[in-house]
């Protein structure tokens, strides 16, 4: 029954459902055709124009025919027909093969609704099905006059009609389960979580290229032959003119836009070096974690977000190792003979640093342009500086302004830390 107005539907949807739950007259001389006879619809449609060539003394067989002449796969009704079976099975009901003609006509008008079909093509289908079940919905109204019994039942029985809409989805030959940009072209793309003093990096894409001017997590394309983590390292340093300490992966997504597919492997990042600079890129922000859920990021990028910002693991990964340091015997290196060098912390301005210098070892005289503090935890150094000598032993500490040429001789074995101000990239 067609209606004009959508609160009359609404109503004579609800009256049906009412008529059910009240007392029922008894109505066996009534002749209930809708229940008894399946009409299946017909509609004429050339397909095809030629001759039929009959030859003598040879035996042969023609197909039955269905939908204006139309001949069906047995495949097709065989799929159309499971439904009913796997129905039947779960749930004790008793429905036809004449059934299936509801089911069937449902499916030719959702296969035939264009946004319908769009959004089968630009979604995968965990998201796709929030759209299809709301026309599903729609469809079952409009025709629920023919089946009332599927129609209650599906409305009524959470389980029923979930399993209805699981399988209209998904049978074999319905273009609803196909995946449509199964054949899109696949990129593996790195990007990086940067953080510092609290913040987290985060980049405009350029003008003239795909989501231009939103904002994203710096990153790229991986390039043949290249791991994630290197494409990652070039990305940063061609995009943003930076280094970066790469940490553990984040997650990594899929995500298909329609005429690409997107894998998007996000990772924890500690900035280390180079003042981030837009080189590829339209402007560059330094934001709190708090910040990110109110941004209009990509798809892929708030799949990351998600999988993070509801829990513990980014509030405790931004009080990573640029903030605290916890003793570790590894990661040191040796600039000069008999001096060994650790990057300990550093901040926006500041940087901490452990030495460990062999006796007999000298530092020769140099300058630099961050002032320097340190403290002696162990051994005996003497310092030379314009023209004084000063003998450092465990407990002394120092200042060194910036550019002051100075020298050291390790008396000792010595064990010192320094504070260098701004931050010594060098050394990181």
């Amino acid at each position: 029954m067609p209606f004009r107005e959508a609160e009359f539907e609404k109503f004579y949807a609800y009256a049906k459902l009412l008529q059910t739950k009240l007392p029922k007259r008894d109505l066996s001389e009534s002749m209930k055709l809708v229940y008894e006879v399946a009409m299946e619809y017909y509609r004429l449609k050339k397909i095809k124009e030629g001759s039929i060539d009959l030859v003598t003394g040879v035996n042969g067989e023609l197909d039955g025919l269905s939908e204006a002449g139309i001949k069906r796969e047995k495949e097709e009704k065989a799929a159309l027909s499971e439904i009913i079976d796997v129905l039947n099975e779960r749930f004790g009901t008793e429905f036809e093969e004449a059934d299936r003609l509801f089911f069937e006509q449902i499916e030719a008008e959702l296969m035939e609704d264009t946004t319908l079909q769009t959004q089968a093509k630009v979604n995968k289908m965990d998201t796709f099905k929030y759209a299809f079940e709301e026309m599903f919905i729609d469809k079952l109204i409009e025709r629920m006059d023919q089946n009332q019994e599927i129609f209650e039942k599906i409305l009524e029985n959470q389980s029923f009609g979930s399993l209805v809409k699981e399988l209209m989805m998904k049978k074999e030959d319905s273009p609803m389960s196909k995946d449509p940009v199964s054949k899109l072209p696949t990129y593996q793309v790195a990007a990086g979580l940067i953080r510092k003093n609290g913040k987290i990096l985060i980049a405009k894409r350029r003008k003239g290229v795909h989501l231009a001017g939103v904002w994203e997590f710096p990153g790229g394309k991986q390039e043949k032959g290249e791991s994630l983590s290197g494409c990652l390292e070039r990305e940063l340093f061609e995009e943003l003119g930076i280094s970066v300490r790469i940490g553990s992966r984040i997650a990594s997504v899929d995500y298909e836009y329609p005429r690409k597919r997107i894998v998007l492997h996000g990772f924890y990042c500690t900035w280390k070096k180079g003042e981030p600079k837009p080189l590829q890129c339209q402007a560059i922000r330094w934001v709190s974690p708090r910040e990110l859920p109110d941004l209009a990021l990509p798809p892929p990028d708030m799949k990351i977000l998600k999988t993070i910002i509801n829990n513990k693991i980014l509030e405790e990964w931004m009080k990573g190792k640029d903030m605290f340091y916890k003793k570790n015997p590894n990661g040191y290196n040796t600039p000069i003979k008999g001096v060994k060098l650790k990057s300990l912390t550093y901040g926006e301005k500041t940087h901490m640093c452990e030495f460990v210098l062999d006796a007999g070892s000298a530092i020769p005289e140099h300058s630099h342009p961050h002032e320097q503090t340190g403290y002696l935890v162990s051994g005996k150094i003497d310092f030379l500086m314009e023209g004084k000598t000063f003998g450092a032993e465990p407990g002394d500490s120092w200042s060194i302004p910036g550019d002051m040429p100075h020298s050291a001789n390790v008396i000792e074995d010595s064990v010192i830390v320094e504070v260098f101000s701004p931050v010594r990239e060098e050394y990181l």
